[in-house]
């Protein structure tokens, strides 16, 4: 405010003083600040360091800051400003209390930091220019508190010409010390206790035909209005409103205090709305402007307020009024509600939703009727979506490949092809989705990854042939004892990526591979907190076996990251990604309907509670698998805290390790796959968890996909920026392609437990 418009709070106050005095820390202003601190008659509110801290803590949201962090944070913030001198001081006269308070904007940005996200900062700027008006003030008064509380307006008109009586306080929340004060100065003064930067107007007289073109802002005499709220009691002035209104294309929202009734009148997106729904047929302002007595009204009245659709209590106390009662009766639940439901309707409307011309009723008696009580017991939890059944894929077109098998290869019994196939089920897959078919033939073994993941998440099919790898790996261990393998063909259809190998018996020494076989039934993965610090010593034993096994598996990579410093890195680059990965409509249908496991039944996917999320993050999964929350997020372009559901579990690591290869190599993904699976046992063997990070790795390809980039850029921003920091802190060179990504820990729980696993019948094509 400027010093110009100051009231005269100075020399006292007047019955109808509703704005309250600022004072800066300017030169005119120290000499006042300072004689009001020592007027022991004023009260003096000094919580600036509160407020200053607060604001700290709310510009770093991802954790709750230390009290040293804050206080250094805000004396940073000051810039070695006196911490006195900062923000204004705001002089209430009536209180005879004066305050200090952040500047208006910091101000703002505090009070209003708990909208978000139901009011986005976009949405708060553009409410914060809108200007609207509000006759009559019992719910003129909850409607005009709610949204100031929201700060849903930038200027307020409130426009009433009674004084505050006994009768009123049934529903108006105030004091009796407010007895005989107008109610525009009852509410002015609450608005400026609530939040002293908004403007507020009062009209003290009423709407009247003098002032009517003030209030609504027209022909220059004020800034048109952007909406009415109309809870006034006189029907002239009603229709009045509704006449001006209408011309300038301004909506109209009223509650009517009963059963949660609505009225919601569009004149800014249709010119021709009838006034009032056109219940009172063709009437305008002379017609009523005159009318003296309650009958004179009724004609108008019932057709308005519709009486076969009032509550019953209010029907009956209708029936009562001018002999029991003098009027008819509102309560303070219906005027809060109506306070709500008028604010809520308000916000929408200025922020352009999908709000139309109409009535509208919510009954909270009937709403809350002992018939319609939830069945508690008998609803599912309505936000967690059902996974699908992912459909068999079979093994299409075996007979066009062109399989030329050596003759001297082994022919298995049906039986014993069965068996290794028994154990080769427990293989591990992405998402525990098994996307594949093994089938046995004449000597041959056929196994196929299938294309059951959408082409965003399986750019090129890379899962597939990663997963693939990871089941021959699995395979080859298997029969390692007995038997090598003969040949290895890969073959990419349009269905998937397969492998067919033959065998030939083992003539000699076990090979290296034979060693794994003890370690499968070790191998699972682990999700829980870390046990214990895996020694130096021990990694070091661990890193050198991988050395050795890596000697097989030219141009494979395993590296580790285990300073902090660096796991923050590569966590923040798993958070990036999982935020695409939620915030795209496919990928997250996907997730939830083919890699998370709800119930026993789904043999496919990750059961939700071997996540093992604390109690925090259990929620935070329920809230976003409701696609409808992340494609708000996703218009927002907001959802950093989609990505921290695994935050706490990756720095609690003593290792983020990545397994990259040799893209340009033949088959180098294959290859990767069976590098993982060797490597995932060595782990094992080493009494080392590993809890996969798979997000980071799938949608690596994704930053360079320019349909990707076009369609979706916010998501593709977010995968570039996951990928650009995995491969510089893993010094990727420009021939390198991610193929795993692990937290490496000591776990507090036994080895070797897995994920359910489909049926043998369902894993082996032909198999009944």
């Amino acid at each position: 405010m400027k010093q110009s418009d100051r009231p005269s709070a100075l020399k006292g106050f007047t019955k109808s003083t509703v704005r309250p005095l600022f004072l800066y820390n300017a030169t005119d202003d120290l000499e006042i600040i300072r004689s009001f601190k020592a007027d022991e008659n004023i009260q003096v509110v000094d919580e600036i360091y509160s407020q200053l801290a607060e604001l700290m803590e709310l510009r770093h949201p991802v954790r709750d800051l230390e009290d040293w962090e804050i206080k250094a944070k805000v004396e940073g913030h000051l810039n070695g400003r006196d911490l006195d001198t900062y923000g204004v001081w705001v002089y209430y006269p009536w209180l005879k209390t004066m305050v200090h308070l952040l500047d208006e904007e910091e101000f703002a940005e505090v009070r209003t930091n708990r909208n978000k996200y139901k009011i986005t900062a976009e949405e708060q700027a553009l409410l914060s220019q809108k200007r609207i008006g509000v006759v009559g003030l019992s719910v003129g008064q909850s409607v005009s508190l709610t949204m100031a509380m929201e700060r849903g307006f930038g200027e307020l008109r409130i426009a009433d010409f009674d004084e505050l009586e006994l009768t009123n306080l049934n529903r108006i929340r105030t004091g009796v010390h407010t007895l005989g004060l107008p109610k525009t100065t009852i509410v002015a003064r609450e608005i400026a206790e609530i939040d002293p930067f908004l403007k507020v107007v009062v009209f003290a007289d009423g709407i009247t035909d003098q002032n009517i073109d003030e209030f609504m802002g027209v022909n220059g005499k004020a800034e048109p209005l952007d909406l009415v709220i109309d809870e006034c009691d006189g029907l002239d002035i009603k229709i009045l409103l509704r006449e001006k209104a209408k011309s300038m294309n301004i909506p109209v929202v009223m509650d009517m205090s009963d059963r949660g009734t609505l009225d919601v009148e569009r004149f800014d997106e249709e010119e021709n709305y009838p006034l009032l729904h056109g219940l009172i047929g063709d009437v305008d302002y002379s017609d009523v402007k005159n009318l003296g007595t309650y009958e004179d009204k009724i004609p108008y009245l019932l057709p308005m307020i519709d009486p076969r659709t009032l509550s019953k209590r209010l029907k009956a106390s209708m029936a009562e009024v001018g002999t029991s009662i003098r009027t008819w009766p509102q309560l303070a639940s219906a005027v809060t509600l109506g306070g709500a439901l008028g604010a809520d309707v308000t916000r929408r409307i200025l922020l352009e939703a999908d709000q139309g011309s109409g009535r509208f009723r919510i009954d909270l008696e009937e709403l809350t009727s002992r018939e319609n009580a939830i069945d508690l017991q008998a609803v599912e939890n309505p936000s967690l979506m059902k996974r699908t059944e992912v459909e068999d894929e079979l093994l299409i077109g075996l007979e066009q490949l062109d399989v030329k098998a050596s003759p001297n290869r082994v022919v298995l019994e049906e039986k014993e092809a069965l068996n290794y196939f028994e154990e080769l089920r427990k293989a591990p897959s992405s998402g525990n989705t098994q996307p594949w078919k093994a089938h046995y033939e004449d000597g041959i073994f056929y196994f196929f990854a299938t294309c059951d993941l959408n082409s965003l998440t399986n750019k090129e099919n890379h899962l597939g042939k990663v997963n693939l790898g990871v089941l021959v790996a699995n395979f080859e261990t298997l029969i390692a004892k007995d038997y090598l393998l003969q040949e290895e063909h890969i073959v990419e259809t349009n269905e998937g990526f397969l492998a067919w190998v033959s065998l030939q018996k083992r003539t000699s020494e076990p090979s290296w591979k034979a060693a794994y076989a003890s370690l499968l039934h070790l191998r699972s993965t682990q999700r829980d907190e870390r046990k214990e610090h895996i020694s130096e010593a021990d990694f070091k034993s661990f890193q050198n076996d991988v050395d050795e096994l890596l000697k097989h598996f030219p141009g494979v990579k395993m590296i580790h990251r285990k300073d902090p410093q660096e796991i923050s890195v590569v966590c923040s680059s798993i958070e990036q990604a999982d935020m695409a990965r939620f915030l795209n409509q496919e990928m997250h249908e996907e997730l939830f309907m083919h890699e998370l496991a709800y119930s026993k039944e789904d043999k496919r996917g990750i059961a939700v509670s071997d996540l093992m999320l604390d109690l925090k993050n259990q929620v935070g999964l329920e809230l976003v698998s409701d696609p409808a929350v992340v494609k708000l997020l996703n218009e927002w372009e907001r959802g950093g805290a989609l990505g921290k559901l695994t935050r706490e579990k990756v720095m609690d690591s003593d290792a983020m390790s990545l397994i990259s290869v040799d893209q340009n190599m033949e088959n180098a993904l294959y290859i990767g796959g069976k590098a993982v699976m060797y490597i995932w046992l060595l782990c094992a063997k080493h009494q080392i968890a590993v809890h996969p990070f798979t997000s980071p790795v799938f949608l690596g390809p994704l930053a360079k996909d320019e349909k990707f980039k076009a369609d979706f850029p916010y998501l593709h921003q977010l995968v570039s920026e996951s990928r650009e920091m995995l491969a510089q802190e893993y010094r990727l060179e420009a021939t390198d392609r991610p193929v795993f990504l692990t937290r490496l820990f000591r776990s507090s729980l036994a080895p070797g437990s897995t994920s359910q696993r489909i049926a043998l019948k369902d894993f082996v094509y032909g198999k009944s």
